[in-house]
């Protein structure tokens, strides 16, 4: 829940953790999203659309925490990515970084750094769990709200 109201994301991901299908219902709108290697197709307010997928994918919404944590993180890790922007609905190349670690709810976990190569002012900041892969803390800041900062911690 927030200020726009209640959001629902769900994601479905294949063994291999590429993402199936995603479902993010918020305001009475609901957008679905269908993957495939080469693109996502997407329906939202009537519309349909696709989008261009190439190269490495990961989806931005529930579960990318896992879907990262599953990455061979270590210091200096690095990798340049595709995820699609739900403003524009368009593939953005992002860039993600581990610089080290630091201790969140009693863990020492990775800190993984994403952001979008187009706007540096996008990123996202997560706190892996080593042994879950899922994030203690994530912090995003967002530009199309004015550089707000959201904030979440596992409790």
């Amino acid at each position: 829940s927030g200020p726009m109201g209640e959001i629902k994301d769900a994601t479905v991901y294949n063994k291999t953790l590429a993402p199936l299908n995603r479902t993010v219902v918020q305001g009475g709108q609901t957008i679905k999203m269908n993957y495939t290697a080469e693109k996502v197709s997407i329906e939202a307010m009537g519309q349909k659309m696709d989008v261009a997928l190439d190269g490495a994918f990961i989806s931005s919404g529930a579960g990318m925490d896992f879907v990262v944590g599953a990455l061979p993180l270590k210091e200096n890790y690095s990798l340049v990515f595709s995820m699609l922007d739900m403003q524009s609905m368009k593939a953005k190349q992002t860039n993600l970084k581990v610089s080290g670690k630091e201790e969140v709810n009693g863990t020492s976990c990775w800190i993984v750094y994403l952001a979008s190569v187009e706007n540096p002012n996008e990123k996202t900041r997560l706190w892996i769990n080593p042994t879950s892969k899922m994030a203690e803390k994530t912090e995003q800041i967002i530009p199309a709200m004015g550089n707000a900062k959201m904030t979440i911690t596992k409790m």
